[in-house]
């Protein structure tokens, strides 16, 4: 069996309290999680690592650039969930995974929640073109695990 969450997943839209000349869905929504969130690493039967994302968690949803999120909005249901893991690892978890791990993880989690995986495989391939920013000025080198930085 492969790598797939263990836990129901909700999230909470975080109310801006702010009106926006842009169109919905056009600037960064805030989410928050409303359980727990596990995902095992490897295998539900012999998991080599587990991922908790905490209750409680907020998250960005998938950085699309506003150009492109008429093909894939920042919080589709069918991989919000895969958003949040993936940004708790990069917020998070830089000292246990590399870049390319935390996005390969990504794609995993987007193809366990049923994402096709030609959606899935253009998503990873547009995480990995631009979020070497943040990684660069959280942990230091894009491809390396590292500590945070101040």
């Amino acid at each position: 069996m492969a790598s797939d969450f263990t836990s129901e997943f909700v999230a909470v839209p975080v109310r801006d309290h702010e009106a926006s000349l842009w169109p919905p869905g056009w600037t960064g929504q805030k989410w928050i999680t409303g359980h727990e969130l596990v995902w095992c690493v490897g295998s539900l039967d012999a998991p080599t690592d587990k991922i908790t994302v905490p209750q409680g968690y907020h998250f960005n949803g998938a950085s699309v650039p506003s150009i492109f999120t008429w093909i894939y909005p920042r919080a589709h249901p069918k991989y919000l969930q895969a958003a949040a893991l993936h940004d708790f690892i990069y917020e998070h978890l830089g000292h246990r995974y590399t870049r390319k791990q935390a996005d390969q993880i990504f794609q995993e989690a987007m193809i366990a929640l049923d994402v096709h995986a030609f959606h899935a495989r253009v998503i990873y391939l547009a995480v990995r073109a631009g979020g070497w920013p943040y990684w660069w000025r959280r942990y230091g080198h894009p491809e390396k695990k590292g500590k945070r930085n101040p």
